[in-house]
Parts: C-alpha cells; structure tokens; sequence
C-alpha cells in the first residue's frame, strides 16, 4: 500500500491547505494516509471530521502514529470513529455555550463587537456634509474616520431610505 504523508499543521497556516491538498491529490482508493496525530488533518474539530469522513468515503486508509491507530483494522476504525464522535461532540458543546453565552449577555443589555466610531449626531452630520457636496474623502478626515467608515455609513443611509 502506498503511504502519502503529510507534515502540515493547522498551527501552521501559511501553505498548510496546500500541502494536505496536495497529499489528498495522490491518495487513491486502497492507500493509507499516514500522519502523526489526528489534528493534522483539519485546522479546526470540524474540519478534521469532515476529513476523516471523506477520507474514509474515498476508501483511503488512515494511521495515526501518535495512538498507533490504523484504519484498516477493526478496532483502528472503531476508534478513529470514537475520536472523530468526541470530536464532533466537543465542538457542539462548545457552540451551545457559546450561543447561551451570548443570548445571556443581549438579555442583560450588552452588545458584541467594536463601539461605533460615530455617534448618531457625528452620523448625522457626515451625511449632511456628503449631500453638501464634500466628497468621502474630506469628510473621513474631517471627523478623523477611513474612507471606509464613512462609505458604509452612506451605504446604509441609501439602503434605508
């Protein structure tokens, strides 16, 4: 059986999608992947599961060094399937709460994300300015803003009107 292996980390992201891409190009059915734990596979819970999953569709073989797992025995794939279960597991308990944490924190009043750059009287101001005639680009520095700032700004104006 040939053996692809890849040494890419998902701490590593620079070139890290290139290289499990390009040892995914190679594999074919009856080959076994070999890598040296489980986490290499994915950058994230669920993107390691859905790798396994696809790999295992494929009818690629997978051997984890660092458990001494290899799926092509009865209990490799039993637990290579536990591991992945745990893994899927893990992640739904962390977005659960998650979201509980966030419900908690709207129902006591606090919003996420970063404060508003303008207060609805600068805001107001900004857009009367851009009707005036001042172009986007004098009003950003006239209230000490980005381009950017005030192009959403005028965006969302024109959308609700």
């Amino acid at each position: 059986m040939p053996a692809a292996t890849s040494a890419a980390s998902p701490r590593n992201v620079p070139g890290y999608g290139s290289s499990m891409e390009a040892a995914r190009s190679h594999l074919r059915e009856g080959d076994t992947l070999v890598v040296t734990r489980l986490d290499r596979l994915g950058r994230s819970r669920r993107d390691t599961v859905a790798t396994v999953a696809e790999l295992t569709d494929e009818g690629v073989g997978l051997v984890l060094l660092d458990l001494g797992v290899d799926s092509a025995t009865r209990e490799g794939r039993l637990m290579i399937h536990i591991l992945s279960a745990l893994a899927q597991q893990e992640l739904e308990t962390i977005q659960a709460r998650t979201r509980a944490g966030l419900d908690h924190a709207r129902a006591n009043g606090r919003m996420g994300g970063r404060k508003p750059k303008l207060n609805a009287r600068q805001r107001e101001a900004a857009l009367a300015a851009l009707r005036g005639g001042l172009t986007i680009k004098d009003v950003a520095a006239m209230h000490g803003v980005s381009r950017w700032t005030i192009t959403r700004l005028r965006d969302a104006a024109a959308k609700a009107d």
